[in-house]
């Protein structure tokens, strides 16, 4: 339950127990018997446990009534007024007035001028039908001046209440307008904070990040792996003669080739099945040069790289992509490698760069072979990570992505 349901059901409580003290008075010629007081206490338990399970279960707020707080003054006044009619022996039109009063002032605050009013039609109906039988049979004359001024003024409250009512209903409907409004005006600044900030980590042709973030978005991953133990794999994707497409058909259409690829790539890496990602602010590519881009694949080993070089190789989406110098279809020339705990990243992408230019110059569209003996110091324990060719590449079974393979 929320605040308001929470404060209003120990205001109800009270409500039950300033009415049936009330009407334990000893002013009154013949208080309440035992069996009496139990049944109030016990109808004011059932109905506080009703009203509770009606806030929780949202039965209420179905009902229109959301917090249950009209429901709650509609049983209050049925037992403290109609219930202790039938059980006392001298029902007291004090006791009447005092109960639509509470119950009345305890939902105030939630009710409609409508509501209200048939809050008190229903007092008024238990106040007259009691009353009237009491005044047949009373002689006394009292009786009859304290029912009607009883009478004169519940209908002066309920008229007050019911003035009050209408401002307090105006109050709300303004709180949620300005609620509404301001929600509206949150979604609009989250959304253009967005577009900024997607216009800052984003390379401007493309959907990929630019350089420096995708610097930033390896780094992160390096130090994720050497702090968790874990593993992920990196690499460059190069467009094939994308400088001679440029070239021949302008730089509109480059652009064009440019942003479609980074589209279809991001979503063809987001849908393999080896990957666990369901972040939407995965970015997989990041713009290192002209038709190049860099690959971050986080928690996959080399051979599910491989498996996702095979795929992109592969891939149906980059043929045909239509620009505005027709249909065209580009191949891809793609380098991945695994990082191992403790290399230097920057390093890895040199090497990266040297293996996808013998991969072009060789005409071989995925090339992977890291030489590290040739570029670099030989390490003692180093596996080789990578495949000699496309033909050596094997896909494995959806755990064996995320295992580092040395």
């Amino acid at each position: 339950m929320n605040i308001v349901a929470s404060r209003n059901s120990f205001e109800g409580l009270a409500s039950y127990a300033a009415c049936i003290g009330l009407a334990l008075l000893p002013i009154f010629p013949e208080p309440l018997s035992a069996m009496a007081l139990m049944q109030l206490v016990s109808a004011a338990a059932v109905a506080s446990a009703f009203v509770a399970v009606l806030r929780i279960s949202g039965a209420a707020k179905r009902m229109g009534d959301p917090d249950a707080i009209f429901i709650q003054a509609a049983l209050g006044i049925g037992i403290c007024s109609g219930l202790y009619s039938l059980v006392s022996t001298q029902t007291r039109p004090e006791v009447l007035l005092v109960t639509f009063a509470l119950w009345g002032a305890v939902a105030l605050p939630n009710l409609t001028p409508g509501r209200v009013a048939g809050l008190f039609v229903l007092n008024l109906v238990v106040f007259l039908n009691v009353i009237s039988r009491f005044l047949v049979l009373s002689k006394r004359g009292e009786l009859y001046t304290e029912t009607v001024f009883m009478l004169l003024a519940s209908t002066l409250a309920a008229v007050f209440m019911i003035w009050r009512a209408r401002d307090y209903t105006r109050v709300r409907h303004e709180k949620s307008r300005l609620m509404d409004e301001n929600a509206h005006k949150t979604e609009k600044l989250e959304e253009a904070e967005a577009r900024i900030h997607a216009l800052t980590v984003q390379d401007m042709d493309t959907i990929a990040l630019k350089y420096p973030y995708f610097k930033d978005a390896l780094a992160r991953e390096k130090t994720h792996a050497d702090q968790m133990g874990g593993t992920f794999s990196i690499g460059l994707i190069e467009i094939d003669h994308f400088a001679d497409i440029a070239a021949t058909h302008g730089e509109v259409v480059a652009k064009q080739l440019l942003r479609e690829f980074a589209e279809r790539a991001t979503s063809m890496i987001k849908k393999m099945g080896f990957m666990d990602l369901d972040d939407d602010s995965y970015r997989p590519l990041g713009r290192v040069g002209e038709g190049l881009f860099g690959l971050i694949l986080p928690t996959v080993n080399l051979k599910g790289a491989q498996h996702c070089a095979e795929r992109l190789h592969q891939g149906m989406e980059f043929r045909d992509i239509k620009t505005s110098a027709g249909p065209l279809t580009i191949t891809l020339a793609i380098g991945v490698t695994e990082y191992v705990r403790g290399e230097d990243v920057e390093a890895l992408m040199a090497e990266l760069s040297v293996s996808l230019e013998r991969a072009r110059l060789d005409h071989d569209d995925i090339y992977n072979q890291i030489y590290k003996k040739d570029l670099r110091p030989k390490q003692s324990g180093t596996p080789i990570k990578a495949a000699s060719s496309a033909k050596d590449m094997q896909l494995l079974d959806y755990k064996d992505y995320h295992r580092p393979v040395h």
